[in-house]
């Protein structure tokens, strides 16, 4: 329980967390420019939105000890509101998000966000880091940075980096090239030869010896769990299920029906893909694997009068009755607005078990008017449908930005010098911090002035249970 309390506390802990991290690789030499080649963007015209929130947490509606720690935070949520804007390019993968935090109380200052750059790399600035230092973060690196921050506090943040769809596209590259090398060699007949299918199979498992971002997501995903020996078994196995299991070592057919495509092997018709004007279906039929899991994927998406519902299934199903599933990951979403702002009203489930992740189960009650105003309530899940406990409620107003919207021109020699946190040594480190750590402090403690006295001491006592207090202290 105090894991997922800690999560609010990654801001807080970001210098300390830079000299631990420089102990674990002081050694490490910088590789160069990795992005030298990256052409950066001119004013791209962009689309995106202003947004003003302010957030309240229940903590009479959680129980036990999260109840009780909750209730500091949700005093802290009471004096704050959340303002900024989010653009994206409408040409590229740039994108610039700017926050500032603001306490209600006119003595206190706020604190501004502002994270920008391309799918690849990342800048960080805040104004408490000082005018002149910025932080940068690359994708590559990302979930191997946040399985440290873990190892060094206890904090399990490897899992928000898993919620980016970046992460995923980074650390499957290879893997996603592979298959699609072999689709793209199926002939005009629709079919994927043998040999194709074994070639396949080569570089699969080739990656799982030699494919270091494939070996970081395992170890992340297992990082935290007790069933990291069947989840390997899983992966080890995949290369070889392909071939032998699915395609049984002969050729794939790739047919037509109408609006299905259908993917046939010797095993049988193993998946389906429909598409109309308003409905997208995806089935993956696999068989059982030899480790006694089942992979499962249905995915299900509907467009009426510019409202989009859908549902996505995915598992790894236990088939041998003897220990429980790896992974039974639920969503779905009804009615949601597919242009903004308007009048509607939208529900959102998510419900993810199994023995690899932590579980979680929340809906979403989401209502948007046409003149920007939103409101959204994430609540308990409940066994009969209907609506649980309202657990953190979301309200404020959000509005498009102005059609002639840009991205300003930006440079990676603009940004020379940035501290970039994942090739960080001692060096640079202390190079940083003494024109970070002054900023840093200043801007807290004049955003504290506004800040409940009750609050503030539920965020030391954590901190102090984590070891984050003596991190900070050197000591």
């Amino acid at each position: 329980m105090r894991k997922l309390i800690a999560l609010l506390l990654a801001l807080c802990v970001l210098s300390g967390l830079l000299t631990a991290f420089a102990e674990g690789d002081a050694d490490q030499e910088a590789e160069g420019d990795r992005f030298e080649d990256w052409d950066p963007p001119k004013d791209e015209p962009a689309g995106g939105m202003k947004f003003d929130f302010i957030l309240r947490l229940h903590p009479e509606n959680l129980s036990g000890e999260l109840g009780e720690k909750a209730k500091g935070y949700a005093e802290l949520l009471n004096a704050l509101r959340f303002h900024g804007t989010y653009a994206q390019s409408l040409e590229s993968d740039v994108f610039d998000l700017s926050l500032s935090v603001i306490p209600v109380d006119s003595r206190a200052e706020p604190i501004t966000l502002r994270v920008h750059g391309v799918q690849d790399l990342m800048y960080l600035d805040s104004s408490l880091f000082g005018d002149n230092c910025s932080v940068a973060l690359a994708n590559q690196s990302l979930l191997n940075f946040c399985s440290k921050m873990s190892e060094h506090l206890g904090i399990p943040l490897q899992y928000p980096a898993l919620l980016l769809p970046y992460t995923w596209l980074f650390h499957l590259a290879l893997p996603i090239r592979d298959w699609n090398g072999m689709v793209e060699s199926m002939d005009e007949n629709g079919v994927i030869s043998k040999e194709a299918v074994h070639f396949l199979w080569d570089c699969w498992n080739y990656r799982l010896d030699n494919y270091d971002p494939l070996q970081i997501l395992e170890s992340a995903l297992t990082k935290d769990s007790d069933m990291e020996e069947a989840f390997r078994g899983v992966v080890t196995e995949a290369p070889v299920y392909f071939e032998k299991t699915v395609a049984q070592e002969q050729e794939i057919h790739v047919l037509r029906e109408g609006d299905t495509e259908i993917w046939r092997a010797a095993s049988g018709d193993f998946y389906r893909e429909t598409n109309t004007d308003t409905r997208r279906i995806m089935d993956l039929n696999l068989p059982r694997m030899q480790c006694g899991y089942q992979p499962v994927f249905y995915l299900e998406t509907i467009h009426e009068e510019n409202r989009q519902s859908g549902r996505v299934r995915f598992q790894l199903l236990n088939t041998d009755g003897m220990q429980e599933d790896l992974l039974n990951l639920e969503a779905s979403y009804t009615s949601f607005p597919e242009t903004w702002p308007v009048n509607a009203q939208s529900l959102f489930g998510v419900s993810l078990t199994g023995g690899l992740l932590p579980n979680i189960g929340f809906s979403v009650y989401l209502a948007t008017e046409d003149n920007g105003h939103v409101r959204a309530e994430v609540r308990k899940p409940t066994v009969d449908y209907e609506p649980g406990a309202v657990m953190l409620t979301i309200e404020g107003d959000m509005t498009p930005l102005a059609a002639d919207a840009t991205i300003k021109e930006f440079t990676l020699l603009d940004l020379q010098g940035a501290l970039d946190l994942l090739e960080a040594n001692d060096g640079t480190i202390r190079d940083y911090l003494p024109g970070m750590l002054r900023p840093m402090l200043t801007g807290i403690l004049r955003f504290l002035v506004g800040i409940p006295t009750s609050a503030c001491q539920t965020i030391m006592d954590d901190m102090e249970n984590l070891g984050v207090v003596n991190l900070l202290l050197g000591e």
